[in-house]
Formats: structure tokens, sequence, C-alpha cells
């Protein structure tokens, strides 16, 4: 595979000028040169406008079958299709876009492909089945497309490019960046019971400690009952939930790693889980726990948050500032001052769990741009252009924006306009709202707008960088803007632990064990929370985890970060 798109490509520079050969040869790095980020950016690549694409002469027509994911809405049909019209012209393309649905994806790509009747670009819906794909030599490898690709190598983590690799041939299968949620959510605290009990933001285990107590203990609604509390765990009886959420990382990553001396270091055996439990140990014994913290389900403690019982939260912005507005009836900047994210984690040394999940998985038919090495580039730039900050992230992206429908000859009421903000982050103006603030043509949920178009943002929409609109020119709604932005970009700028889970794949037993022995391990966890098993007992909890699939879990993470298996495992 490698050797066709060296020949391909080579065909390629053949065909340009010798003044373009040189400009590209310039702008185009080799996949071993470019330097792919550890960690997801907190935000857009400021520069994205100015990358160049002079490898793409622009001047033939090509036609390409692009398929991606449905979200249960009927597709326009291509010819009604305002986004799929703007971008033929723009790149000088005639595509076809094919949207299925993500139950039916796999059944719709096996099909086609068992009767060789192959898409040019086609969304994955595992990466397992890519790699099959791979391994018969129908996937172009993407080190031979990222080189095209200047705003992805911007937005894809080193651990991306691991976790799509093809361990039996080295391959590449496919192109991915950030998912469209990502990171997204983080924890909130009441600024009102701060400031009634004299304290700042935590920002170390006994400031922490302290609120918790002070939640629970100086009535902090003011109602002369014992009826706030620090936490609920929220997990319906199956896990430590939000206090895992916000803690379980306190003393490290919650994933295995190799350490600085070459070895693997497992939260199990390292210190790290044992820690986070002996915390969640001492707020079980302070009492400052929810009584059913462990048994109540997500939605049902929502009730403590809306009546004002509780002191912390894991929550992602948006969601906690409507829910809890709505609750009480009103979005004034008291209410919404209420609750503030916080911008440091609140124990010393600790970090929030990885973010950098892989969004999209995107594959490239080999048979498909054989000898169309003209058509594979036009189709690079495209896509690429389509990411955060690029020049047609807003022509494709949340029903687009208004130079579209303009293109398309659609009157439309108002208008829609993307903004980017100097701090990475982008939000959405809308005018195009009627007497009552409702969205009016064509951008309401019929032809146009809604999820009729959503399968195009598939390629390049971020929400975790998205604000909302900070001047409306009504005070109440760009006050709550306001704070919801706010919480949005300390979400996004919080540390994270690297996200080291994306080179680690379990198959077989390990795999397995991983699964069944989940009810036992909250269980057990459970125990040591409460005291009704001692933490003294901690290491022969991780040596019975050992024996019952644990060794080979151990065994496989060991393989897959290429490190030797502990002594501890073997």
């Amino acid at each position: 595979m490698k050797k066709f798109l060296s020949l391909l490509l080579a065909c390629v520079l053949l065909g340009l000028s010798a003044a373009a050969l040189a400009e590209d040869a310039a702008s185009v790095p080799a996949f071993e040169d470019i330097v792919f980020p550890e960690t997801m950016p907190t935000g857009y690549y400021k520069d994205a406008q100015s990358l160049d694409y002079s490898y793409d002469d622009m001047t033939e027509t090509y036609e390409v079958e692009i398929v991606s994911q449905g979200y249960g809405v009927p597709h326009l049909p291509n010819d009604e299709d305002p986004i799929l019209q703007y971008l033929n012209n723009a790149f000088n393309l005639d595509i076809t876009f094919t949207v299925v649905n993500a139950e039916d994806l796999e059944t719709h790509l096996s099909t086609r492909i068992a009767a060789g009747d192959y898409p040019d670009v086609f969304v994955l819906p595992s990466r397992e089945f890519a790699f099959q794909l791979s391994d018969a030599g129908l996937l172009i490898d993407a080190r031979e497309l990222y080189p095209y690709l200047p705003l992805h190598q911007k937005y894809v983590t080193q651990g991306m490019i691991d976790f799509s690799t093809n361990t039996s041939n080295d391959e590449i299968a496919f192109v991915t960046k950030y998912g469209i949620q990502d990171g997204i959510w983080a924890a909130a605290i009441r600024t009102d019971w701060l400031e009634a009990f004299g304290m700042e933001m935590p920002t170390t285990r006994e400031e922490i400690i302290e609120y918790a107590k002070a939640c629970t203990f100086n009535d902090p609604d003011g109602n002369g009952q014992d009826d706030t509390w620090f936490m609920t765990a929220a997990g319906g009886g199956n896990g430590l939930g939000m206090l895992d959420n916000i803690f379980g990382t306190m003393a490290g990553s919650n994933q295995a790693y190799v350490d600085e001396n070459g070895e693997l270091s497992h939260p199990y055996f390292n210190g790290e889980r044992k820690e986070f439990l002996t915390f969640c140990k001492e707020l079980y014994d302070l009492g400052v726990l929810a009584p059913d913290w462990y048994t109540i389900d997500w939605e049902t403690a929502k009730s403590y948050t809306l009546n004002d019982k509780i002191g912390l939260l894991y929550y992602p912005a948006g969601s906690l500032y409507t829910e809890y507005t709505m609750a009480q009836g009103n979005s004034n900047e008291e209410t919404m001052a209420v609750w503030k994210f916080l911008e440091q984690y609140p124990i010393e040394g600790g970090k929030y769990s990885a973010a950098g999940n892989p969004g999209y998985m995107w594959a490239f038919s080999a048979p498909c741009f054989e000898g169309q090495e003209g058509k594979l580039l036009r189709v690079l730039h495209m896509i690429d252009t389509m990411c955060v900050g690029g020049e047609n992230f807003s022509h494709t992206a949340q029903g687009a924006d208004d130079i579209v429908y303009d293109q398309f000859g659609i009157e439309r009421i108002g208008s829609q306009e993307f903004i980017y903000t100097d701090d990475g982050m982008f939000y959405i103006r809308q005018t195009n709202l009627d007497e009552n603030g409702g969205e009016q043509f064509p951008y309401d949920q019929g032809s146009y707008g809604g999820l009729a178009l959503a399968s195009w943002q598939n390629f390049g929409l971020n929400v975790s960088w998205q604000l909302s609109d900070p001047d409306t020119g009504d005070p109440v709604i760009d006050n709550a803007n306001a704070i919801t932005n706010e919480a949005i970009k300390a979400i996004a700028a919080v540390d994270r632990w690297p996200n080291y889970g994306l080179n680690v794949t379990l198959t077989g037993e390990a795999a397995e064990a991983s699964i069944t022995l989940g009810d036992w391990i909250n269980a057990t966890e459970f125990e040591f929370v409460t005291g009704a098993r001692s933490l003294d007992e901690y290491e022969d909890f991780a040596n019975e985890w050992l024996s019952r699939g644990g060794q080979a879990i151990i065994e496989q993470t060991a393989e897959c970060l290429g490190c030797e298996v502990p002594e501890y495992a073997q």
C-alpha cells in the first residue's frame, strides 16, 4: 500500500511545473517530520486561514462519493443540499453525499465493499472494521494523507496516531482528529456557599475537606435543618460516579502508562487508586455525602442540585446552567452566579481525566484513488478546510452560514454568522429570530437546518470550543451567556492527564476480564469506602484482581505500551 501511494503521489509531482514542484516540496512535510501534539489544544488554530494548499491546482473536475453518518433524520437529496452545492463550486467537484444512520453503517459498507462498490471516502463504524480493510489492502495509509492536511495536524495527538495504527501491518488505517464533544465536563462549586463560609476556591486537599464539612454542617441554605451535603456519587449503585469523575485522578492518571523508568505504572499498583479510595473514605467517615450517595441515579440526583442541597458537581457547563436556571425560574445574574466551574483542579498535584479522544474516523479507499492523484489531493484539501478555524468550517457546520444559502439562491430571514474570538473559541450570531426568539427559515428544523444537514459537520464541528453569542442585545441573555462562556473556556483550559489509554487495546481474555470484573471491583471499592473492608487489605484486593483476570490485562497493556510485564504480574 505504501508503494502504491508513493507511486501515486510521484505521478502528481511529475504533472506539475518545476516552480510548483519546488513550492510543494517546501510546503508539504514528510510524515516523519510532522510533530503531533501530546495533548489537545485548548482552542482552535488561529492561523488556519494562512495554511498553504498550493499542492492542489484546482483545475480538473472530479467525481467523488463520501459516505457519512446520519442522525435519524433524512438528509436532503444531493440536488437540494446547499452545502454540497457550495463545496462543488468551491472545489470544482461533483460530490455524491451518501448518509447512513449509525446502526446501519457497518452493514452498508460491508455489503458494498464485498461487491467491489467502494465509496471514495467513508466514515468508519469502528477501528476494528478499518483494520480488517487495511489488512485486505483496501485503504490508503494515512501516512500518505496527513502531510496534505496541515490543519488536521494541529488537532491530531500522537495518541490518536497510535490509536489508528494497525499493528498487523503498521499502516495508519484512517484519518481522525478531535471529537465533536470531548473534555466538556469539569467540577462546579457553589460560590454563594463559599462566600457564606468566608472561603476561597479550594486548591488543596485540606481546603476541599473544610469546604465539604461546611456544606454539610454549617447550614448554608439557612433553613435550620441538616439537609445539605457536600456531594453525591449519582452512580446508581454502579461505582463511585461523580466522586470518581472529579477525584479519581487526584493522585495521578487513572490509566496505565509507562513511567520515567520505562516501567508499567498501573493505578492499582502505584498507589494512585488507593489514595483516591482513602480520600473517599475520609469523606464518608465525615458524613459529608448525601444519605443515598451511592444508590441514587444521575437523573434523580438532580433534585439535590436544583433544590440547593449539594455543594460540588461534575457537569458540562451548558447543561448545568440551563437546568439550574429553569428550576429557579429565571436566568438573572444572581442565579447564574451560584455555580462556578473551577479553573484549577481542587487538590494539589491532581489533574482531570484525559481528553483527546478520537472523533469520527475517515477512511480513503485505495482502489478509488488509483490513477486519481489529483482527485486525492482535492478531497484532502477540502476536508482540511472544514476543521474549526478553516475556511469552510462555517460553510459546513451547524447548518452553515449565510454565504452558502446566498449561493444556492435561498431566501432567508435574518442571518447566521460564525465569529472567532481571540482566546481560541467561536460563536454563532443569529439575527434570524422572530419576536419570541424562535428561529425562522432557513435555520429551523425543516428543510434547511436542524439535523437535515448535520452529517456535514461530522468533518469539523467541535462544541468544546463553541460559545454563545455574548452580545444579543438582551441584558439578561447576555449576562447568562457571559457566565456560561467563561465556564466553557475554563473547562477547555483545565489541566488533564495525557490519554495513555489510546495506546491500549484489549482482546480475548483481557477484554473479557475488563468487563466481567466490573461489578466485583465496584462492590469491593464500596466496601473500602464504607469501612466494611479495611484499606489495609488493598494489596490483597489488587492481587486478587490479578488472579481473576487482571494478569491478562496487565500483560496486554504492557505489550501495547511496549514495556516489560511488571514482576508482580509474572
